[in-house]
Formats: C-alpha cells, structure tokens, sequence
C-alpha cells in the first residue's frame, strides 16, 4: 500500500476523517530504466522501477538500522517538467520505511507544467527551469533528492532535508502540545464530555511554528535567510498534520459512541491505545 502526497503536509481538514483524494494523471508517458534513477542517500537502495498507466513504481528499501521517517523524490519528464513529492506514512509518528524493509512508493506521471508542492510554493530545483528554457527535451528521471529518520539524521540534498527537518519538528511540537492538553484534561474533575472538550483544546492550538526552532535549523543545515520561509511554512505544515491527525481521531471515536451506544473510555485509555494517531476501534498498527 502506498500513499501518494506531495508535501501537502495539511492535507487533511479539520472534522473531515479522511485525506483529500490526489488526482492521478493517465496520459501515455516515457518508460524509464533503473539506470534513469539518481540517488543521492546511502541508506535507500532503489530494488525495481515499473510503470503503468498512472504512473511509476519504485519499490525501494531502507538498508539502514534506522526507521525512515520520509522521503523527498523529484520526478522529470522528457519535457523538462519536474514534480516533487514527499511521501510520509499513513500516521505521524510512525515510520514511512523500517529498518532493513521494503516499500513501493507511487510517482504519477509529471503533468504539462511544473507543479508547486514544495511547502514555501517551490517545486524541484530551479536549475531545472533553466533546463527547460535551453533544451526542447531532456532525459526523463526520477530523483532520490533526500531521506530523513526519526532521530534527526538526513542524507542527501542539504536543502530537502531542511524542509523535512522543520515539518518534522512541527509534527513532534504539536504532539507534545497535545499531550500536555490530554494530561490536564485527565486530571480535571470528572471525565463527563471529554472528547467535546479535548476537540476545543485542540481546535485552539496554534500552528504559528516558532522562530527559534527555524533559526536552529537554518544554522544546522546551513541555510541561506532566503529559506526562512520555506522552513517556516514546512514546519506550519507539521504542526498542521498533528493536529488535524488527532482532531478527526476524536471526531470519529466521538461519532462511533453516539451510534453505537459502545461505552465511553477515560481519556487516560484513549490516549494510551491511540497516542491521538489512530482509530479506536480498529486494530492499532498505526500507533
């Protein structure tokens, strides 16, 4: 199973309970061969390259002793036009690709012109435009630009693993804002509506990312104060995600009591089974 998103780290809406559906382009595209296939991590090793009429399917696999967190992966047409994805797990907090396992991640084709997914509005690299202005064609690729893990570490392109650092802080800062509403929120008296609540201390959390942490990471990645905003609106987008996450979480918990009539559970056991990132009642592969 793949998930498909292109740095849309706010994809999902608030009282929605699932993620926006992606709109998969089907027009006749060049094959590609591995040899087509640029990797700029270590630890990724691309296994199989296939196609059908959607788009690609790269099946890669994580040789490191570390969990993969996400991947940034540029794809370029034989027309020059590169989009950019960012594939992320299913559910923040967990890996996109395990030690020493395997994943396919799905590439739609490239569309008729550059696509902004980049979290401050870019797409691939600008020299790519330039390319593009100079050359009628270019070989097709698909790019490998960065992988990120859990403990902060990033191979590849300086400037993706950047942005992927700030949407994972913003993931990590928002989850820990929610676990401090969930501890005040098992301590208050009485436990009557406590999903209504928890949803309003929720809902009011702010997605402002904080300078200070942009300013650690354009120092530790050693980024120009032209990508102040792109940090910026990639963390804004992890803060986003988490919140969102646990905010169609209790809406669904929520909905399925009312119909069910199924008892109600303390939030002190809410939160220990879900940690906000997964359904109650389904199985808890997610947390």
């Amino acid at each position: 199973m793949t998930f498909p998103s292109r740095w849309h780290l706010n994809r999902l809406k608030k009282g929605s309970f699932a993620a926006s559906s992606l709109v998969l382009l089907s027009f006749a595209s060049p094959k590609m061969t591995l040899d087509q296939v640029v990797n700029n991590t270590k630890s990724i090793v691309v296994d199989a390259l296939t196609q059908d009429k959607t788009g690609y399917k790269l099946l890669v696999r994580n040789s490191s002793t570390l969990a993969a967190s996400s991947l940034t992966i540029s794809v370029t047409s034989s027309k020059g036009v590169c989009d950019l994805h960012a594939p992320w797990p299913a559910a923040s907090g967990r890996p996109f690709i395990g030690p020493n396992q395997e994943r396919e991640i799905h590439l739609p084709f490239p569309g008729s012109k550059t696509s902004l997914y980049g979290p401050g509005g870019e797409s691939c690299p600008v020299a790519m435009d330039n390319v593009r202005r100079v050359q009628p064609s270019v070989t097709p690729r698909i790019v490998i630009d960065a992988v990120d893990f859990g403990d902060g570490a990033c191979e590849g392109d300086r400037e993706m693993c950047a942005m992927m650092e700030a949407a994972r802080l913003g993931v990590e800062t928002q989850h820990q804002r929610i676990a401090a509403l969930v501890e005040e929120e098992m301590k208050s008296d009485g436990h009557g509506d406590w999903v209504g609540a928890l949803t309003l201390r929720v809902s009011s959390l702010s997605d402002e990312p904080q300078q200070a942490i942009i300013d650690s990471i354009q120092t530790r990645f050693q980024q120009s104060a032209s990508a102040n905003r792109s940090l910026w609106l990639g963390m804004q987008g992890g803060l986003r995600l988490e919140q969102n996450l646990v905010l169609n979480n209790l809406k669904g918990y929520g909905f399925i009591i009312t119909k069910t009539g199924k008892p109600k559970v303390s939030p002190q056991e809410w939160w220990d089974v879900t940690k906000g990132r997964c359904d109650f009642f389904v199985p808890h592969t997610c947390c």
